[in-house]
């Protein structure tokens, strides 16, 4: 046991031109939304492929592995290399490669503190490093649940790069750039905005005209398809709303329903996401809108909905705020290959 450990973490090193060429990227941020996680969920259906790690550990790995999930036992190698940074321990527990497809299960434990809990977020910072580069790579990332006797949280990773398939093989690297701790997540909760206080002439801007001085392009849940249809509200007030969010306008134009919230001294971790919920029966946001304006975060929310209606409708919202980043630049390498 001892020597297959010490063999499997003489490997962790990654090359360090790709780490740096994934550091030189930026992560472009997301706002959770229900529909992604629905999508995500439908897309995580396999057939059951194998994978050879070729420096297998022994049985005691597998069997852990069995402990996640009868699904995972059978059709993941076990990887459990692991590196630490600031404390806290990153590990990758197994992989599984499936045509086109890469899976993982991560964990992170903090040795030092009790940092690490059941909100913790990767923050769309990890990366999968690999010889190979596809535009059309997407990925997706869910929570499988802490354990609070060891104090582990475990994520499962997926990544889909049409075309990988024929290259996989010689070493992947899994890396993780930083991880938000100590944030407080809400969902669905009702939030105090009145809709009998809507703005029905609010004072707007075209949505082309908005981004083309900005110098930047729009940033939405849902594809807008004509920018030039769509109106942005001025901001009108910035009303405390919940503790880092303001309220800075609740207006309608043009058959929708606005939004608009501000986030103070945005620092990529507080995001917010709206509903309107009638009696249980749920709208969800048309689109959205974010941009930034000097040190904080603007975001516009669209719903497409009568005025008549309105008086029918609560306001719901998911919401994150506060916490703490963690840099750390966790870094696990590990050699794939796939199995005919």
């Amino acid at each position: 046991m001892k020597e297959i450990y010490q063999n499997m973490n003489a490997q962790i090193q990654p090359d360090e031109k790709l780490i740096q060429e994934v550091l030189k990227k930026q992560v472009r941020k997301t706002y959770p939304v229900r529909n992604t996680f629905a999508i995500l969920a439908a897309c995580a259906v396999f057939s059951m492929g194998s994978v050879a790690v070729l420096a297998r550990a022994d049985e005691d790995f597998k069997n852990m592995l069995y402990e996640i999930s009868p699904r995972v036992g059978a059709v993941f190698s076990p990887v459990m290399k692991s590196d630490v940074q600031n404390g806290i321990e990153m590990t990758v527990e197994g992989s599984h490669i499936n045509g086109d497809d890469a899976e993982f299960y991560i964990t992170f434990q903090d040795l030092e503190d009790n940092r690490i809990d059941a909100e913790i977020d990767l923050m769309d910072s990890y990366s999968i490093i690999r010889p190979f580069y596809f535009d059309a790579s997407s990925s997706g990332c869910m929570r499988e649940g802490y354990d609070e006797q060891s104090g582990k949280m475990r994520f499962y990773i997926i990544t889909h790069e049409p075309g990988a398939a024929r290259f996989w093989g010689d070493n992947l690297t899994f890396f993780v750039r930083e991880i938000l701790i100590g944030a407080e997540s809400h969902d669905y909760v009702p939030v105090a905005i009145d809709l009998s206080q809507v703005n029905y002439h609010p004072e707007t801007i075209s949505g082309t005209e908005f981004f083309q001085h900005r110098g930047y392009g729009s940033a939405y849940k849902y594809t807008c398809p004509e920018l030039e249809d769509v109106a942005i509200m001025k901001p009108e007030y910035k009303k405390d709303f919940i503790q880092e969010i303001k309220l800075t306008g609740l207006g309608w134009e043009n058959g929708m329903l606005h939004i608009q919230s501000y986030i103070e001294n945005w620092n990529q971790n507080t995001w917010i996401g709206y509903y309107l919920d009638e009696n249980g029966n749920q709208l969800e946001e048309s689109y959205s809108f974010s941009w930034r304006d000097g040190t904080g975060e603007y975001i516009e929310s669209f719903f497409e909905v009568k005025p008549e209606e309105l008086q029918n409708y609560q306001v719901y919202a998911d919401y994150r705020v506060g916490g703490e980043l963690i840099e750390g630049n966790w870094k696990v390498k590990f050699p794939i290959v796939q199995n005919e």
